[in-house]
């Protein structure tokens, strides 16, 4: 499902004494995947299954430390020691990876799971994640799983080959995943204190043997994840913080450009919702131009180029 967050940008146009007010909204195009969580009420059940690595014939088998030992994380999360690092995939020991956002609830091979949709978060205890809201967490991790690995898993995956690219590349999403919903991430996805408990990240020994192609993934999806979250500086969350810009009269055609400091309207396409009002993107400049007067509102969307909706919460 994909659905748009809004962002305000006011503006106004001055033309012989008489001010009109446009508003100039950027909707930004976000990611909203599907919740899978224990089966309780009705909906399309699903088998979860666990696969450990390594696996027999892996180089690796008896080198480093795959696992991990207990660790207590923030706000209450947690994770049980392991010797081995676990993959969960969807109804079939190869079928399409999904990803744990409850660490240190018990998931077993078989267990049923039950599709949830978005309303999952809308009753989320604000105990749970002291660091960002509900619908953040949410948010967030669309666009981890946008970047992350959304393809099937395989039994055969060992370290020597592409599969140990693919298991790298699933265990730094599920990282990123938990490190979101225990409250190591803000909502511009920058890493905060633990205040002294473990890490997410505490899971990957220095000597896992895949620690390396692991954090190359994981420092390149945070990367993205960054930068897909970042908005063009002059506009806002809320109408209510929105600044005011004004659009000046040439004798030909009114006009603003803005400058973004954040260097992001290269990952947007602009269009007007009013004839004869248009958006024109020039490295980090936004030029708003208005041949006339409107009498209502215009809406200006600002759509997230190449967005769309991957991946499997579990």
């Amino acid at each position: 499902m994909l659905k748009r967050r809004n962002f305000i940008l006011k503006t106004s146009i001055f033309k012989r004494s008489t001010a009109l007010f446009l508003a100039f909204l950027l909707c930004f195009t976000t990611i909203a995947s599907s919740i899978v969580t224990p089966a309780s009420a009705a909906g399309t059940e699903s088998e979860v299954y666990l696969i450990g690595f390594p696996r027999d014939g892996d180089v690796n088998y008896r080198k480093g430390t795959w696992g991990h030992e207990n660790l207590t994380y923030m706000n209450g999360w947690s994770s049980s020691s392991s010797r081995q690092t676990i993959v969960r995939t969807v109804g079939t020991y190869t079928g399409p990876v999904c990803y744990c956002i409850e660490p240190g609830i018990r998931l077993d091979t078989g267990d049923k799971l039950v599709d949830r949709g978005e309303d999952f978060w809308d009753n989320y205890p604000a105990s749970y994640n002291k660091t960002i809201t509900p619908d953040d967490i949410k948010l967030l991790i669309g666009r981890i799983m946008q970047y992350g690995y959304t393809d099937t898993v395989s039994t055969n995956w060992l370290s020597q080959n592409e599969g140990g690219n693919k298991l790298a590349h699933a265990m730094a999403t599920q990282l990123l995943i938990w490190e979101t919903v225990v409250g190591e991430r803000d909502a511009a996805f920058n890493k905060v204190s633990t205040g002294g408990y473990a890490a997410v990240i505490d899971q990957i020994s220095a000597d896992h043997p895949l620690r390396d192609k692991i954090m190359n993934y994981y420092n390149s999806i945070a990367a993205n994840v960054q930068t897909h979250s970042k908005l063009p500086s002059f506009f806002a969350r809320s109408t209510g913080k929105a600044q005011d810009v004004e659009l000046t009269w040439d004798s030909a055609r009114y006009s603003a450009t803005l400058t973004d400091t954040n260097n992001v309207l290269g990952n947007y396409t602009f269009s007007a919702s009013a004839p004869r009002v248009y958006c024109s993107v020039s490295g980090n400049k936004l030029t708003i131009i208005a041949e006339t007067t409107t009498d209502g509102p215009v809406t200006i969307t600002a759509a997230k180029n190449n967005a769309q909706c991957r991946g499997n919460p579990a």
